[in-house]
């Protein structure tokens, strides 16, 4: 097992090797939900949390619906959206770039 920390900036930017990537385009938001759109390219599953960027320069970590940083799972050869919640943001986009940080499993 090995931990990765990738930063995507909407998907643009792939891995030479494939890897987790997230597709803002496919993200969105309901509510103060925050669904963003990942997809899995690689034979593992990658368990992982997340740090969003967004557009009014605040960074905010991923959270469930308690207010506790968020881990998720994506299985292999996957595209999925997972819900998380971001505090101290005062934008409704979805984030411009997003921080993975996690360990394929």
């Amino acid at each position: 097992m090995f931990s990765v920390a990738l930063l995507f900036s909407a998907c643009t930017d792939m891995p030479e090797s494939g890897g987790v990537n997230y597709i803002s385009s496919q993200s969105y938001v309901s509510g103060n939900k925050y669904s963003l759109c990942f997809e899995n390219t690689t034979e593992n599953a990658l368990e992982f949390c997340v740090y969003g960027a967004f557009y009014d320069n605040n960074r905010a970590a991923g959270l469930d619906e308690n207010g506790n940083m968020k881990t998720a799972v994506i299985n292999r050869y996957t595209k999925t959206n997972i819900d998380f919640y971001f505090s101290g943001t005062s934008s409704r986009m979805v984030p411009y770039d997003v921080i993975i940080i996690g360990e394929y499993k």
